[in-house]
C-alpha cells in the first residue's frame, strides 16, 4: 500500500512507529468549546495568520521590491499595518475566545508580537533587497514539489509556511512560537533543532534544478 508521510507523520514513524499505526486506526478528533484563555497551540495558530497575512497583502510588492523600509514614516506604515492585520485576526476569534481575556491578551501579550514581527519584516524586506526573480509562495498548500519517492512505497510530502524563491535560491520558512531553551548545550532537544530538522526534511522536496538551496530560517522568542 501507497504511505504519503508528511514531516510530523514522518517524525513520528521515525520515533515510534506503532504509535503512528495506532493514531491512523484510532482517527483525530476536536470539540469546539470557548477557551477562557489562550492555549499555546491557539497562540501560536494566531501568530501564524499574523504573519501569513502580512505577507500575503504585500505578496506583489516583495515580489517588485517596491516595500523598503528606508525612513521612520515607511516604519510608521509598517507598524500600523501590523496592528490593524493584529486587530483582525483576534477579532475573528471573539467567539472562541472569552471576550475579557481577549481584551486581556489585546492590551498585554500581544505589544511582543508587534515589535517581533516589526522586526522580522524589516529584516526579511532588506534581506530580499539583493535577491532578483523573486516569487513568494505562502499557506496556498502548494506543495515545494510533486510528491517524493523515497523508498519502493513510501512517499513523503510537506508545505512549509513561507516559500520564497529567487534567481539561485529557495528560502524556506517554518514559523515557531513559544519559549526556546537558555542553554544551548542540550541542542537536539531544543526547538530551534527541532525546527531546523524539520526544515531539512522540507528541503528535500525541493526540486533539484541545479540552484543553489539556501535554508534560512527566523526564529522569534514571544
Amino acid at each position: 500500500k501507497k504511505l504519503s508521510l508528511g514531516y510530523y507523520d514522518f517524525e513520528k514513524m521515525e520515533t515510534f512507529e506503532y504509535g503512528y499505526y495506532l493514531d491512523k486506526m484510532i482517527g483525530e478528533t476536536e470539540i469546539e468549546k470557548i477557551d477562557e484563555k489562550l492555549e499555546d497551540k491557539l497562540f501560536g495558530t494566531i501568530i501564524h495568520l499574523i504573519y501569513e497575512k502580512i505577507v500575503s497583502k504585500n505578496k506583489e510588492n516583495i515580489e517588485k521590491k517596491k516595500l523598503l523600509i528606508k525612513s521612520k514614516e515607511d516604519e510608521k506604515i509598517l507598524k500600523k499595518e501590523i496592528k490593524d492585520v493584529l486587530k483582525d485576526v483576534l477579532n475573528s476569534y471573539k467567539y472562541k475566545i472569552s471576550e475579557d481575556y481577549l481584551e486581556f491578551y489585546k492590551k498585554v501579550s500581544f505589544e511582543e508580537i508587534l515589535n517581533s514581527a516589526e522586526k522580522y519584516f524589516k529584516e526579511l524586506i532588506e534581506k530580499l533587497e539583493a535577491e532578483k526573480d523573486i516569487e513568494i509562495h505562502f499557506e496556498e498548500r502548494i506543495k515545494l514539489s510533486s510528491e517524493k519517492e523515497l523508498f519502493e512505497n513510501v512517499f513523503i510530502n510537506g508545505v512549509t509556511d513561507l516559500h520564497i524563491r529567487t534567481s539561485d535560491k529557495d528560502y524556506l520558512f517554518d514559523y515557531k512560537s513559544g519559549k526556546l531553551k537558555d542553554s544551548y548545550n542540550s541542542y537536539k532537544n531544543d526547538k530551534v533543532y527541532k525546527a531546523m530538522e524539520q526544515l531539512d526534511y522540507y528541503s528535500i522536496m525541493l526540486e533539484n534544478d541545479g540552484k543553489e538551496n539556501l535554508l534560512f530560517i527566523k526564529k522569534w522568542q514571544f
